[in-house]
């Protein structure tokens, strides 16, 4: 995800770029030999000496910048060189102003350009304010010992006062629109994210469903062999068990996959179609509690729910030879299920195994932020299942 460290670096890095500094060179070599154009030097009262001494820091300084940055990135040695830099601007337009002796020389310009490019940048604002005030005000001190001009360390003052308030000014316009720049590339990332997300469930689905048509036929296989002699039945037995958790796991994850978001009234209905096909001889009893219905019930929340029950009923049914099964489900707070049977309660081992579905169900609902709650005696089992609605 970008942020604005990473929006940081790349504006650095498009200032840093060849074409970047190579402006900022040229235009120093502008600068230095404008006072050589015929005309131009009297007019500034500034001589090409001049501007070489005033130009000489910041070129260095600039250049051992770029040469840090390429190196070694936005790292502390960079920042303190890019703090130097900005003094030697300073340094540069405080020098040409005093060369000129004036203080209302055209060299200003230059220094409205440095704060704008402050106030539209990422140095801190300390350093910018620093050299923003401290230079013109220098430069006030120089004016009034060499030229003992009152008025010119007035107005280098007046200035000084000016920039801070107009770098104040651009430096929170230009926070706001940063933030709002940072803002719309993350949601530009987030949504190009969603998309392959979107693409990938995509094409999960029909390999999902593909693997659930041939795990159904493999089932059947097992069923039909489980009839011949000579092939265990318990083995097979257990082989169908796990083959029906495979099934409702994938059931879940296709489910998920289709994001379709059911009211707990179809939820119920659904549960109580699948119920149907556990039950055999067995008297199912499916109760729903519910007063008032949730808004919206987080499709593998559903799912979890749906699972919990139907492992619930199917151990009642296969293992512990109940005649009769209660569920009781209820969506107000969270989702609640209870499954209550009368049959021949669990062994403690199963109680205590890390593996099957009852430990499965125990784990998915500490994943779901829920609990698992199983009481079991010899005249039958109570499971109890909760989680959170979303």
């Amino acid at each position: 995800m970008t942020t604005g460290k990473d929006l940081e670096y790349l504006l650095e890095a498009r200032n840093r770029s060849i074409v970047g500094q190579g402006t900022i060179m040229l235009l120093a070599v502008v600068v230095a030999a404008l006072p050589a154009l015929p005309g131009v030097g009297s007019y500034l009262r500034v001589k090409v000496s001049d501007a070489v001494v005033a130009l000489l820091p910041f070129v260095v300084v600039s250049l051992a910048a770029a040469v840090i940055f390429h190196r070694k990135g936005l790292d502390a040695t960079y920042n303190r060189v890019r703090l130097l830099e900005s003094w030697a601007v300073g340094w540069t337009i405080c020098s040409l102003l005093y060369a000129s002796g004036s203080a209302h020389s055209v060299f200003w310009v230059f220094y409205f350009a440095h704060l704008t490019a402050l106030g539209v940048g990422v140095e801190s604002r300390q350093n910018s304010y620093g050299v923003l005030v401290v230079c013109p005000s220098l430069l006030a001190l120089a004016f009034l010992a060499r030229y003992g001009s009152v008025a010119s360390a007035a107005s280098s003052l007046v200035v000084a006062g000016v920039g801070a308030a107009v770098f104040a000014t651009i430096r929170s316009a230009s926070d706001s629109v940063r933030e709002r720049l940072v803002t719309e590339v993350q949601l530009r990332s987030e949504i190009a994210d969603l998309e392959v997300q979107r693409e990938q469930e995509q094409l999960a689905l029909p390999l999902h469903r593909e693997l659930q048509q041939r795990l159904l036929f493999t089932r059947t296989v097992l069923e039909s062999l489980s009839s011949h002699d000579g092939i265990p039945s318990r083995g097979v037995k257990r082989l169908l068990e796990r083959l029906d958790g495979a099934l409702m796991e994938l059931d879940a994850a296709t489910v998920a996959l289709e994001g379709d978001v059911r009211p707990w009234p179809r939820i119920v209905d659904d549960l109580q179609a699948r119920l149907e096909g556990l039950g055999g001889s067995c008297q199912l009893e499916l109760v729903d509690t519910t007063t008032r219905a949730p808004d919206r019930i987080a499709p593998r929340r559903a799912i979890d729910l749906e699972r919990a029950v139907l492992e619930a009923t199917r151990n009642a049914v296969r293992h512990a030879r109940a005649e009769r099964v209660q569920v009781r489900v209820c969506a107000d707070q969270q989702l609640h299920a209870e499954v209550q049977d009368d049959g021949t309660g669990l062994p403690e081992e199963c109680l205590t195994r890390q593996e099957g579905g009852l430990f499965n169900l125990g784990r998915r609902a500490a994943l779901a932020g829920g609990r698992l709650d199983v009481l079991s005696a010899g005249t039958g089992t109570r499971i109890v299942f909760d989680i959170p609605l979303v």
